[in-house]
C-alpha cells in the first residue's frame, strides 16, 4: 500500500443494530472522481449497496487513494508532497485492491470476494487480474463491471474526445498538476443548488456529456450526488485515462506512458506493456449501456472480444445511470 490509509465503507442490512458474521462480501468500486459515496447516494430503493444489503450480502465499498475519504498517508503531506500524487488506476490495482481484498478477508474469514467495478473500478480490476496480481486473483470471486472502461473509442462525448488529444496530454504532462477535481464543499453546494434550482442545467450536463437517453436520471437526486462530488483524483490517474483515448482510442489497454527516458527505467522498455485482458480466465460480467457517452458499446464490444471469459449483457441507461439512475434496483435482479 506503500503509506496511503484507505478508507473502506461497511454495509449490512437495514435496522441492524449490528454487524453479522457469515454473510457473504461483495466489493464495490468506483470510477473516477468518485468514492463510496456512489453507490449510496441513490434513494434507498435504488441504490446498489442498499439493495445488496437488504437480500443478506456484507457491502464493502472501497475509496481508492486520493479520494477525500483516502486522502492520507504515513508520511507524505497531500498538499505539500508531489510524490503523494504519483499514481493512477495502475496502481490502484496494483496496491489498493489487494489491500482491501486482504483487510476483507482477514475481518470475514470468507475466501472469495464478490466484485462489483462501476466505470474506473473495472478498469482497476482488468489491470490488476491481466497482471495476475496474486492477493487479488486468489480472493476473487463473481464478478460484474457497470460501464466497464478497457478502451475509450466512439465516444460520443466530445469534451474527452478533445481531451484525448495528443497536443492536450502533451500540455497536461507539462504543467504537470497533481491533484485533480478536490472536493470543496463550497463549490459542491453550488453545483447542488444549481441542480436543484436549474434542473436543465444539469440535464443538459448529463445528457451531453455522459448519459445520451432521455430521463435516464432522477435529476433532483442527482443534486443530492453533486453535494458530494467531485471526490478528487491524481492528474496521473486522469492522463493516464487520456493516454487510452489517443488515436481515437483505438489503441491498446496498457499502462502509464512516462515517456521514454522513464518507461527504460521503470519497465525496461521504450513503451509501456500492455495489459493482456487474454490472461483473465475468471469469469466477468459486462453490464453496458446503451446511451452510454464514455464507455461505448463499441468499445465494450472489442473488450468482450479479448476476454476469454466474459459475458455482454446491455441495459437501457448511460454511464452515470448505473448509480444514479431510476432502475438501478433491476440492474442485478
Amino acid at each position: 500500500m506503500g503509506g496511503y490509509i484507505l478508507t473502506l465503507f461497511r454495509i449490512q442490512s437495514k435496522n441492524q443494530k449490528s454487524f453479522e458474521d457469515g454473510r457473504q462480501p461483495v466489493l464495490l468500486m468506483h470510477g473516477i472522481f468518485d468514492c463510496a459515496e456512489g453507490f449510496i447516494l441513490n434513494a434507498e430503493e435504488r441504490a446498489i449497496s442498499f439493495n445488496l444489503a437488504n437480500i443478506g450480502l456484507d457491502v464493502w465499498i472501497g475509496n481508492n487513494r486520493g479520494t477525500k475519504f483516502s486522502r492520507a498517508h504515513t508520511t507524505l503531506d497531500p498538499d505539500h508532497n508531489s510524490t503523494f500524487w504519483s499514481f493512477s488506476f495502475q496502481e490502484f490495482g496494483s496496491k489498493d485492491l489487494p489491500a482491501f481484498f486482504e483487510h476483507i478477508n482477514k475481518v470475514t474469514g470468507y475466501e472469495k470476494i464478490h466484485y462489483i467495478g462501476h466505470s474506473q473500478g473495472s478498469t482497476q480490476l482488468f489491470a490488476a487480474l491481466s497482471d495476475r496480481e496474486p492477493t487479488v486473483v486468489k480472493y476473487i470471486g463473481k464478478i460484474i463491471t457497470m460501464a466497464p472502461v478497457a478502451h475509450l473509442s466512439h465516444m460520443s462525448n466530445k469534451i474527452v474526445r478533445l481531451l484525448a488529444h495528443k497536443d492536450v496530454v502533451d500540455v497536461v504532462e507539462l504543467f504537470n498538476p497533481e491533484e485533480i477535481g478536490k472536493y470543496k464543499e463550497s463549490t459542491s453546494r453550488f453545483t447542488s443548488f444549481l441542480c436543484g434550482n436549474l434542473p436543465l442545467i444539469c440535464k443538459t450536463e448529463v445528457f451531453y456529456f455522459t448519459d445520451g437517453g432521455k430521463n435516464l436520471i432522477d435529476i433532483k437526486r442527482w443534486a443530492v450526488f453533486q453535494a458530494h462530488s467531485p471526490a478528487g483524483s491524481s492528474a496521473q490517474c486522469l492522463l493516464h485515462f487520456l493516454q487510452l483515448g489517443l488515436h481515437q482510442g483505438e489503441g491498446p489497454f496498457r499502462k502509464f506512458d512516462y515517456g521514454t527516458k522513464e518507461n527504460l527505467q521503470i519497465y525496461g522498455q521504450p513503451a509501456p506493456p500492455t495489459y493482456e485482458l487474454g490472461n483473465i480466465i475468471e469469469k466477468i460480467h459486462l453490464f453496458v449501456g446503451v446511451y452510454d457517452r464514455v464507455a461505448s458499446v463499441e468499445a465494450s464490444q472489442r473488450l468482450f472480444q479479448e476476454l476469454p471469459n466474459a459475458e455482454f449483457h446491455t441495459f437501457q441507461v448511460g454511464h452515470l445511470a448505473f448509480l444514479a439512475g431510476y432502475a438501478t434496483e433491476h440492474l442485478l435482479s
